[in-house]
């Protein structure tokens, strides 16, 4: 999503809510999710969730620049 604003910059935000019936990575049936999202050469990385196939994030990244619609974004859940 993004939203504009009188000086012509954009903001990008990304929303991290929440993933379900993640498959599990370990041993023991269960996950310990994190997802990273990557953003002109940043990367931002949310905390783990241990033992979680359900994990809920409620989290919001913002991004303020301009022509942000031009430019790629990749997100990725990871154990």
């Amino acid at each position: 999503m993004t939203v504009s604003n009188s000086t012509g910059k954009e903001c990008l935000v990304v929303e991290v809510v929440a993933a379900h019936n993640l498959m599990p990575k370990d041993g023991e049936g269960s996950s310990s999710p994190f997802v990273e999202i990557e953003f002109e050469n940043q990367r931002l990385r949310t905390q783990v969730k241990y033992k979680d196939l359900n994990p809920v994030r409620n989290l919001k990244f913002k991004k303020w620049g301009p022509n942000l619609l031009q430019k790629s974004i990749k997100a990725q859940i990871s154990d």
